[in-house]
């Protein structure tokens, strides 16, 4: 399965099983699953499963920064006594 079916697929699961937004307060829809911590901030990007969360289009836009931000900061001082079982 390619990629971005894969990623189509998963957000499709966290949608059906979590259908509001969690930034909200569960008041609106969630239309989008979003990844947090940030893939960015894992080794070859592969980070553990299970961190998507839904969100709606607005709350997963605005925390596009700060997942940025958090992914920059990881780089810059990353912690290498830390191992992550995937």
């Amino acid at each position: 399965m390619g990629e971005a079916k894969r990623r189509k697929r998963l957000t499709q699961q966290v949608l059906e099983a979590f259908p509001f937004c969690i930034y909200c307060g569960g008041n609106t829809a969630a239309t989008t699953a979003d990844h947090f911590p940030p893939r960015a901030i894992f080794d070859e990007r592969k980070r553990p499963r299970g961190l998507e969360f839904p969100a709606c289009r607005n709350c997963h836009v605005v925390g596009i920064t700060d997942a940025l931000v958090a992914a920059m900061l990881s780089c810059l001082f990353p912690d290498d006594d830390t191992t992550v079982q995937v």
